[in-house]
């Protein structure tokens, strides 16, 4: 990153699922971390993998850099998502989901000038966790 973006925030928004992968969001912060100690990771939302994030988090030494907040209204989640200089959205989208098309967070921070970041290929863990 270039010295304008090192404290960069990168950011999730989402169910805490395996589904939605925040697991990997944060995996993808602590890589960026390693080269731009700066940097935040801000990530929104509620679920079954809530506790192993936070446990992640500390596992990590990352409890400087890192911020969560429980699900938010859609408003105060939009307002929260145009601070974010990067979303990382690392969720599951194939022939098995349940619902097809471009999730709303990620058209929801295209509309607001956020990049988005996530995968073309899903990891093989989320289908066998």
């Amino acid at each position: 990153m270039s010295d304008e973006h090192r404290e960069a925030t990168i950011g999730f928004i989402g169910r805490l699922s395996p589904r939605k992968n925040p697991l990997g969001a944060l995996d993808a912060f602590a890589r960026v971390h390693a080269e731009e100690p700066a940097c935040r990771f801000v990530a929104v939302g509620s679920g079954a993998e809530g506790e192993q994030l936070a446990r992640s988090i500390a596992a990590e030494g990352l409890r400087s850099s890192c911020r969560l907040f429980p699900t938010l209204p859609h408003n105060e989640a939009l307002r929260l998502l145009a601070t974010f200089s990067l979303l990382c959205h690392p969720g599951v989208i194939d022939e098995r989901a349940r619902s097809s098309g471009v999730p709303y967070v990620v058209l929801e921070s295209q509309a607001s000038g956020v990049p988005v970041v996530w995968p073309s290929k899903t990891p093989e863990r989320i289908f066998t966790a």
